[in-house]
């Protein structure tokens, strides 16, 4: 139905919000892994990299999936450019 409590159904021309969607499933996602052991909430960026991104700003290396998924861990609202 087209809103709570109407008879209208809804089209395929109707147009949704999805509003933030990916964040829910991000969290999802990252909760499988933790669940069967292979991360923690307190797994850090830096662990997880490791010395593989060595263009990583240090600043991440200690910030953990939870802060993250907090959006706690101080990211930016949009990213630099690494040509700026």
């Amino acid at each position: 139905m087209r809103h709570a409590g109407g008879n209208e159904r809804v089209t395929i021309d109707d147009k949704f919000h999805l509003g933030s969607d990916t964040k829910a499933i991000t969290a999802t996602l990252i909760a499988v892994p933790v669940e069967e052991r292979q991360l923690a909430w307190s797994t850090t960026v830096g662990e997880v990299f490791g010395e593989g991104m060595p263009m990583m700003d240090p600043a991440w290396r200690p910030v953990t999936i939870e802060q993250l998924l907090r959006h706690r861990g101080g990211a930016p609202r949009e990213p630099r450019s690494r040509h700026a």
